[in-house]
């Protein structure tokens, strides 16, 4: 799955959670 930049950040925003 390709992921775009406003998904990235908020995967890493849960993922630093």
């Amino acid at each position: 799955e390709k992921y775009t930049p406003s998904h990235n950040i908020k995967l890493g925003k849960w993922l630093q959670e």
